[in-house]
This record gives structure tokens, sequence and C-alpha cells, in this order.
């Protein structure tokens, strides 16, 4: 009596090549995904880069004419002393232009802070009052030395990421002022 072999359905490869097609395409949908979510990283980065250059420049030109008024004097938070001056210590070229600032006559410290739509507050007190949470500080720094207005701007990212704190944009600069 001839021996009968038992065939199995031969659905087994066909099923194990199914599973590695789908965990290759699970492979490529995780690959696209991360390559989105750093588009968009990157692209928030580049927006709140373009708005603080831009606000900065316009913080400078309002030092320049004199309307240092809607400045406000207050810090936003406890920590933003301590985030300014680890960024200060940090960056030498930094640390030279405030060390240059502070050793000149007529010094002036002013804060401002933003919401996340880049509105500009005197302070957090109008910022809240408004209904707005704090997203971004910056502190503008003046003196007077050899007839020359210095000006410092830096701006942080404060409150929109896991970035707290951060650098966005910094500049300095200066005016000379007629005796």
């Amino acid at each position: 009596m001839p021996m009968s072999r038992n065939r199995g359905s031969g659905s087994g490869p066909f099923l194990m090549e199914m599973v590695i097609a789908a965990g290759f395409f699970m492979l490529c949908v995780a690959m696209c995904l991360s390559a989105f979510v750093q588009a968009d990283r990157l692209s928030k980065n580049g927006r709140d880069l373009n708005r603080a250059v831009l606000a900065a420049e316009s913080l400078v030109e309002e030092v320049k004419a004199g309307n240092t008024e809607n400045f406000g004097n207050s810090v936003p938070d406890g920590n933003f002393q301590k985030i300014f001056e680890k960024w200060k210590t940090g960056d030498p070229d930094a640390n030279a232009m405030y060390q240059s600032i502070e050793s000149s006559e007529d010094i002036h410290t002013y804060q401002v802070v933003w919401d996340k739509e880049w509105n500009c507050y005197p302070d957090t007190g109008e910022l809240e009052k408004n209904g707005k949470k704090l997203a971004y500080a910056g502190e503008i720094m003046t003196g007077m030395k050899d007839q020359m207005k210095e000006i410092a701007v830096v701006i942080f990212d404060y409150g929109t990421s896991t970035d707290h704190g951060s650098e966005i944009f910094h500049i300095f600069t200066e005016q000379y002022v007629k005796p």
C-alpha cells in the first residue's frame, strides 16, 4: 500500500509573505510619519525665528526712536533671570557685549513678552488680563558710552515647547547720539 502524504494547504508561505509585506508597510508608514513630524517642527522653528528677527528689529528701532514707554520693567517670572544669565554666560560674544553695556553710563533694562500669536505686551499682567498665555519673552538693555548708545535685544522661546527658555534670536547694535 502506497504511503499517502499529507500535503498542507500551501497557505503557510503565502501567510509569511503577507506578514513580511505588512511589516515593511508599517516601517514605511513610521518613517513617513517621522519625516512629517520633523518637517512640522522645522517649519515652526523657522516661523519663530522669522517672527523673532522682526520683533527684535522693531524693538531696536523703537529704542533708537526713544519710544520705550511701551516696554515693561519687570521680568516675566522668577526663572527668567536665571535663564537670561545662563544664556549670557554661555555665549562669549553676548557676555562681552553685556559687560560693555553694564560698564557704560545711563543703563536701562526693559522686558517685553509675547503670546503665541506674537502680540507684544509690556508684562505678564497685561498678557493675562487679555486672556493670553506667555509664549515668548525678550530683554532689551541699553547703555551710553562715548556718545554711542549700545543696544542689546534677546528673545527667548518661553512656554510654547520643550525648548522653554531657549534663545531664538539676539541682536547687538549701536546708535550715535549727538552731544
